[in-house]
């Protein structure tokens, strides 16, 4: 009778540990479910908000190449007037404007900055995604970020000046010393280093723009 006590014993001492493990099993089960449900909220959380950052920042790069590359093409045509020697007396007032012309590109970054801060940027699950993400904001903006305090100390410290010393203006915005500008190599110096200038721009924020509006469309088909 002891002995069959005995074997009795052991069979709930199994029958509880298995009951044991299991629970475990399920609660470490859930608790992990748990945890990748949060991730997955949070995930889609960032992209939102990435989201709303990338169409700010798609738009401010399409008003600002449109605007780059119209300048772009006055300069050129005004570079060639120069060295040819004519003078554009019915577009002239135009070109010249491309010579003050800065559009600093300011992102709206936030998300990613926080992604960043907070060591996150792993919750984006997909590697390529992630890639893409860092390569925007960290390569594209950067760059651009680059070239924008190079043409703002350069408008500082060499165009603007020049210009503010030299252009003459009559009424309604007319030039009146263009015969000395056209003759003067300094003018012909800073012309060219803003087409150059702005064709640079240009080409970054084209290539920026690219880049956002690939990363938006892959965002929103999530």
């Amino acid at each position: 009778m002891a002995k069959k006590k005995e074997r009795i014993q052991w069979k709930n001492q199994i029958i509880n540990f298995v009951a044991i493990v299991v629970g475990v099993y399920v609660a470490f089960y859930l608790t992990n479910r748990k945890l990748e449900s949060d991730k997955r909220a949070l995930e889609r959380q960032y992209i939102q908000s990435m989201l709303e950052d990338l169409k700010n920042d798609e738009r401010q790069l399409t008003e600002s190449t449109d605007t780059l590359l119209y300048y772009c093409n006055l300069l050129a045509s005004l570079t060639k007037h120069v060295y040819s020697g004519k003078i554009p007396e019915d577009s002239l007032s135009e070109m010249i404007r491309g010579l003050y012309l800065y559009l600093p590109f300011i992102p709206r970054n936030s998300t990613y900055q926080t992604l960043v801060a907070s060591g996150n940027i792993d919750i984006v699950r997909e590697f390529s995604l992630r890639q893409q993400i860092v390569e925007l904001y960290h390569q594209h903006y950067g760059a651009i970020a680059v070239v924008d305090r190079l043409n703002e100390q350069q408008r500082t410290l060499m165009i603007n000046p020049y210009l503010i010393r030299t252009i003459q203006y009559g009424g309604q915005g007319k030039i009146m010393n263009t015969q000395a500008l056209w003759s003067s190599s300094e003018f012909s110096n800073i012309i060219t280093t803003c087409y150059y200038s702005i064709n640079l721009k240009y080409e970054y924020d084209r290539a920026a723009l690219d880049k956002c509006r690939a990363l938006r469309n892959k965002l929103e088909q999530l």
